[in-house]
């Protein structure tokens, strides 16, 4: 096993065998790797960049699932007023 590095997507640890992060699935090229011996600054754009990506796609996972927890508590609530 070679070096770890640092997914850019999700900015966790990995190695540099897997061609996918094994946590956020993200492919990873060596390009897109950075080693975990790089400069802080160099790790801390990547890392921040790819915590903005996973942030974004989160929220947007929980923005949805929001939207589908009030439509179905406005059903809810509309039935139960129907039925009294």
């Amino acid at each position: 096993m070679r070096v770890p590095g640092i997914c850019i997507e999700c900015g966790r640890t990995i190695s540099k065998d897997f061609i996918h992060c094994p946590w956020c699935g993200c492919s990873q090229l060596e390009k897109d790797l950075v080693p975990v011996g790089a400069s802080c600054s160099k790790k801390s754009a990547v890392c921040s960049e790819g915590e903005q990506v996973g942030k974004s796609t989160r929220l947007s996972k929980i923005n949805s699932m929001l939207d589908d927890l009030e439509r179905d508590m406005t059903i809810f609530m509309m039935r139960r007023e129907r039925n009294r």
